[in-house]
């Protein structure tokens, strides 16, 4: 049976003794095969390509994780932490002693002054109550 069905001619069943639609549809789909096929290694490639991407970030991480343990400075450097800089400041170098270290404040400073009464001229003996003599002073750090 031939019919014209919009801008196509179509012979089908009994006519031609075939069962062309269902011919043509399976070499269609044989001819679509290797597209498919393409299409899912397209697919999967692009899954391994992530993958590897993945792969070389960390390993750039780890490559820089492990340079800087590699580097000598990293386990040179010291820190020092004082709980309330506004009482105690602290510091440290790369010479400093490892460890934990506490400090108590007992007592705090007061201020201290001693006053002289003076003395009547500069060759003048220094004493204390009744006691006369030779007094050495530290001025700066030299005794006078």
């Amino acid at each position: 049976m031939a019919s014209l069905n919009g801008s196509s001619f179509q012979i089908a069943g009994i006519s031609s003794g075939f069962d062309t639609e269902s011919i043509i549809s399976k070499l269609m789909e044989v001819q679509k095969k290797p597209i498919t096929e393409a299409q899912s290694k397209q697919a999967e490639a692009t899954k391994q390509q992530a993958a590897w991407r993945t792969l070389n970030t960390k390993l750039l991480t780890l490559d820089g994780d492990l340079k800087t343990l590699t580097n000598g400075e990293t386990f040179k450097a010291r820190a020092a932490v004082s709980s309330d800089d506004t009482v105690f400041s602290v510091s440290a170098d790369q010479g400093s002693d490892l460890g934990n270290f506490s400090v108590t404040v007992k007592q705090l400073a007061q201020q201290h002054q001693m006053i002289s009464s003076g003395y009547a001229t500069q060759d003048a003996k220094i004493g204390v109550g009744k006691s006369t003599g030779t007094k050495l002073i530290s001025a700066g750090g030299n005794i006078k």
